[in-house]
This record gives C-alpha cells, structure tokens and sequence, in this order.
C-alpha cells in the first residue's frame, strides 16, 4: 500500500528482537540496513539522492535513530521520515498515557513487559532510547509523523514533532482523532485506518518528490 500510494520502492526489513537480542542489536540493523539499501539503490531501481527512513511504534524509534546516527557521525542523513505512532520518550508524563493506559490496544502492562526485556539495565532517558531527549534535533530530516487518538504514544509524538517545528525542520503533523495504535495494521478492515494509511503515503510521496526538487 505504501509503495503504491507513494509510487515509491518500498524495502521491508527484519531486525533481531528482544529478549534474545536486545538493545541495540535492532538500532544496529537499521542502521545496517540503511546504508545496504544506499549503497545497492542503483541496483533495483532506486535513487540514492531520495532515501527516506520509515516506521511504525517500535519502528519508528529505528527510524529516528537511523537519522540520529547519520547525523553524529557526519553521514548526510534521509531525505525525510515518514513516522506511524512512533515510539519517541519512553518516560510517561504525559495524558495520554494516563487516558489510554489499559483498553486500547497498547496498554501499560505490555509496555512494562516490553521495555525491560528489549533495555534491560539501560538508561531509559539515553536520547537513542527516547529520542525526544535528545540535545538538538537540528538537521533531522524533513519528517511526516502520524499518531492515533486513541494511543499511549500519542502526546510524545506530538510533542516531538513541535520540537521539531521549533528547531527548524519541516514537519507535517497528522492526528487520526478516531484510531488507536497499529491502524496501519487495520487499514484494509476500518475505513478511517484505510484513510489515514493511503493519506500518510500519498502525502509523503508528494513531499519527498517536491523536496528532492529543490536546488
């Protein structure tokens, strides 16, 4: 669906998981993947000048960190982000957290399970971990971010991408007020989930062609 509302080369990968791989092995094979799919985009068609870096919840904390990493250490970056309810501050002080903690899909109680398998023993404040965080968000790629309504992650998203906006990189915004997290997952079953998926796409095709564009 992505490729094709995008008209983009989409590369699906897979990275180790937790608890036998945890963190960073997964941020390790994004980053891995990423600079495979730059080095070999020649070869199935693609633009290396038009690399994009994308996800969905845990994947979208891959994502980010892809560009992070870039950025430190002197690599020039993706051209742009496109993010589905990402995973950005694994800290809780935010409403959303308090309104949709248990009964709407990713609950609290998955979340504790989660993150003390895939970090055990880290720093939950690491700006790698929950890239909010980070010192500077300057020279992060052009970013399109998708959160859902009914969704934990909601207000870290949102957050983040006004922190974006304030320091200085081109941000859309989209809240999908009826959905909950994973819609992409729902998006040939619910009609708002469909909506919001081809949208996102449609949009991010568009942005990253006109970005490319510019001298």
């Amino acid at each position: 669906m992505i490729a094709n509302e995008a008209r983009a080369i989409v590369v699906s990968v897979e990275y180790r998981l937790a608890p036998e791989n945890p963190y960073p092995a997964a941020w390790d094979d994004a980053e891995d993947a990423y600079g495979w799919a730059l080095d070999h985009a020649k070869g199935f068609g693609g633009d290396p000048a038009m690399m994009a870096v994308g996800g969905d919840s845990a994947g979208g904390n891959l994502a980010v960190s892809v560009s992070a990493r870039r950025l430190a250490a002197g690599k020039a970056p993706p051209l742009y982000q496109l993010l589905y309810y990402p995973a950005l501050d694994m800290g809780r002080d935010y409403p959303s957290w308090r309104l949709f903690g248990e009964g709407y899909g990713l609950d609290t109680g998955y979340a504790d399970y989660a993150v003390a398998r895939v970090f055990p023993g880290r720093d939950l404040k690491d700006p790698e971990i929950s890239p909010i965080r980070a010192a500077s968000l300057k020279g992060m790629p052009a970013t399109i971010l998708a959160t859902a309504g009914f969704d934990i992650l909601r207000d870290a998203g949102r957050a983040y991408a006004a922190r974006l906006e304030r320091e200085g990189v081109s941000v859309i915004y989209l809240n999908y007020a009826s959905l909950n997290h994973s819609f992409l997952q729902a998006s040939g079953v619910v009609a708002d989930a469909e909506r919001a998926a081809t949208d996102t796409a449609s949009i991010f095709g568009t942005a990253i062609r006109s970005r490319a564009a510019k001298p």
